[in-house]
């Protein structure tokens, strides 16, 4: 048997991780306090809905950092030994879980680990878990999931916007002087993750509505009618992703759709509002 273990830098929801019995290895979310710097793990320590009230209000930003190479063994160890375990991560361009994951198998030397760079965050490698999951729940082999999840990892795009550039700039993601120009002009970025394993702008757009349609135009000149698979991810700004999600689906051949809240790990580099597709063609 296959057993998928992933990091939760990947926003898959809590629904899909217990129904495809993943295991999930939470980040650390680093919290700026009067003592110096606090570290919880997602999820677990401190819920989605107190990070963000920190992350509009809080003078310094929180950051985040990876999960340690314990925390990988640790619930590596939990499983059987007599299972293959594939373990998905975010990608190495981004963080440094992936090195987390390897240096765990050391860790764990009864066990049988795999680990794969699925060169995205947020369901744009939650597409791969996802798919790797079902495959394993159907009987699949180690290799027939490990030969699967390049063509998925292929036929994944990613777009989104941001509601403001302070985040990304803070990360570094974009330069500051940028970020301060297009907060001034009401300038959205269109970003997309790259299957290099980055995150790039590819555009400027004026607005928040011109921006969300640019993105929409993206998609359908990639998938035209092909069928999709499609996450509508957001940070705190559900609403607006479920009209979004009615504009996505009558331009899109859709045959699943998550409405997806990111988690802190994502919202830390995107900042609240951020909003976008990503889309597995089948």
């Amino acid at each position: 048997m296959v057993r998928i273990v992933c990091d939760s830098s990947n926003s898959l929801p809590d629904d899909l991780i217990a129904r495809l019995n993943i295991v999930e290895v939470p980040a650390l979310l680093n919290i700026p306090t009067a003592q110096g710097i606090k570290s919880y793990l997602n999820k677990v320590e401190l819920s989605i809905e107190a990070f963000y009230q920190i992350l509009l209000t809080s003078d310094k930003l929180p950051t985040t950092s990876q999960p340690t190479p314990q925390q990988f063994a640790a619930a590596i160890r939990n499983l059987p030994v007599e299972d293959d375990i594939l373990c998905i991560t975010v990608s190495s361009a981004l963080s440094g879980t992936y090195a987390s994951a390897m240096a765990a198998i050391e860790l764990a030397p009864a066990h049988r680990v795999t680990v794969w760079d699925a060169k995205g965050a947020s369901m744009d490698s939650g597409w791969q878990i996802v798919v790797a999951a079902e495959m394993a729940q159907q009987g699949a082999s180690l290799a027939d999931i490990m030969a699967k999840l390049p063509v998925v990892r292929d036929n994944t795009h990613t777009f989104f916007t941001t509601e403001t550039l302070k985040y990304l700039a803070a990360s570094g993601r974009v330069p500051r002087l940028t970020a301060g120009i297009g907060n001034l002009l009401d300038v959205k970025p269109i970003l997309r993750f790259m299957h290099d394993g980055t995150i790039q702008p590819i555009a400027r757009v004026r607005g928040r509505k011109r921006s969300l349609e640019d993105i929409l135009t993206r998609a359908h000149e990639i998938f035209g009618d092909r069928p999709v698979r499609v996450a509508v991810v957001n940070a705190r700004c559900a609403p607006e992703a479920e009209r979004f999600n009615l504009e996505m689906r009558q331009r899109l051949h859709v045959v699943e759709v998550q409405v997806i809240e990111i988690g802190p790990v994502l919202a830390a580099l995107a900042g609240p509002g951020a909003l976008g597709l990503a889309i597995y063609a089948l």
